[in-house]
């Protein structure tokens, strides 16, 4: 839902801040908070609210407080922990595969996040692994996985590749470089280098992995989290209060990256979000203070609002438009202009440039249409609504 101050509609909803205040917040009087929030069913949750529940199982274990579902919660914690400990093993091996290749990746997202940041592996939901190559990397990477008995699965794009185990139980992302949308205007082989550079060797279940330092985790999170999408989340907000509050923080470095990568509106965004959400004001206030003081072009304002908001009720804004926005932040407005053409047919598979206008009116007639009918709907399930009710 939207939140005055803030950019988009994808920020948590009342009930959804109220169980992330409970779960994360220190000194919180968890029975009342609970009981405010009552009467709350489990099973019609908003999406994305699941990650907060092994949270909210702990903190009223903790706090002895009487609840019926507490068993319920308690299985989703559990649950959360077994599949996570599968993942585990699974990356392990996975590792030793790629290594024996020649090939040392990055661990990134769940797997890193949830065994480091997290106090107990059954808080944070692993479902995927992700491992980040560089481009060069990024062909002997699949076909070593591939080799050892991974399957290519659905989902794969141009710069990640999807792969299942033998056993249908583990999903792994291979990333060939940061996504476009996060690189903006930097070279992806200097962004690859600039993560190994700050990289961290950690233990995760029985091996050791190359992990992103702390502010690279951050600012990732931020960037891939803090805009529109078809599946809201809070999950990400989740990690960002855990990254902030480890007390690893390198806050020069995380302004200094954000400024390359023209992230500052969704780290900013973030950063305000929790400093009022779950009690973050020191942590949180002194990086805004620094990010208050570099420049941010009005291009890339534009772009963060057309990611955050997409095209209002015409859906999301195509990915391509996006990340060829982001990326040529650092190009003239009318370079930047005259090779969008060229990269929306790419993107649309097409032919010749001269496709893309009757293409681009086509799939705007069709969102309209779609955008009337969804209204013309609410409308009449509005009507219905009141009819039954008088």
């Amino acid at each position: 839902m939207r939140k005055r101050g803030l950019t988009g509609s994808f920020w948590p909803s009342r009930t959804q801040e109220t169980l992330m205040q409970l779960a994360l917040v220190p000194g919180v009087d968890v029975e009342k908070t609970w009981r405010g929030l009552q009467p709350l069913d489990l099973e019609t949750l908003e999406p994305g609210t699941f990650a907060l529940l092994p949270f909210v199982y702990r903190r009223l274990q903790e706090a002895e407080v009487p609840e019926s579902r507490l068993p319920r919660l308690a299985g989703i914690y559990r649950s959360n922990w077994v599949k996570n400990q599968l993942q585990v093993e699974r990356l392990s091996s996975l590792l030793g595969v790629l290594r024996t290749a020649g090939i040392d990746p990055l661990i990134v997202g769940g797997p890193a996040i949830a065994t480091h940041y997290y106090a107990e592996l059954g808080l944070r939901p692993v479902l995927q692994l992700e491992l980040l190559v560089s481009p060069a990397e990024g062909v002997g990477a699949a076909a070593a996985i591939t080799k050892s008995g991974w399957r290519p699965a659905a989902g794969s794009g141009a710069r990640a590749s999807r792969f299942q185990d033998g056993t249908g139980t583990t999903s792994a992302v291979l990333y060939e470089g940061l996504p476009e949308y996060v690189l903006g205007p930097v070279d992806s082989s200097t962004a690859i280098a600039a993560l190994r550079e700050a990289a961290v060797e950690r233990p995760i279940g029985g091996t050791s992995a190359v992990t992103l330092d702390a502010s690279d985790e951050l600012l990732l999170a931020c960037a891939l989290g803090a805009r529109r999408t078809l599946a809201p989340q809070v999950q990400w907000l989740v990690d960002a209060h855990h990254i902030l509050t480890s007390g690893e923080m390198d806050e020069r470095r995380l302004v200094d990256r954000a400024q390359a990568h023209r992230l500052g509106h969704p780290l900013g965004e973030t950063l305000t979000y929790l400093s009022g959400a779950t009690a973050l004001g020191i942590t949180a206030n002194r990086i805004l203070r620094t990010l208050d003081q570099q420049h941010t072009s009005r291009r890339a304002s534009l772009t963060y609002r057309l990611a955050a908001n997409g095209l209002g009720p015409l859906g999301l804004a195509p990915q391509a438009l996006l990340d060829h926005a982001r990326r040529s932040l650092a190009e003239p407005l009318p370079t930047a202009l005259l090779s969008l053409p060229s990269v929306m047919r790419d993107a649309w598979d097409l032919e010749r440039v001269a496709q893309v206008p009757p293409v681009a009116a086509r799939k705007v007639l069709g969102r309209t249409r779609r955008a009337a009918r969804a209204s013309s709907q609410s409308v009449d399930a509005g009507e219905r609504s009141r009819s039954a009710s008088s």
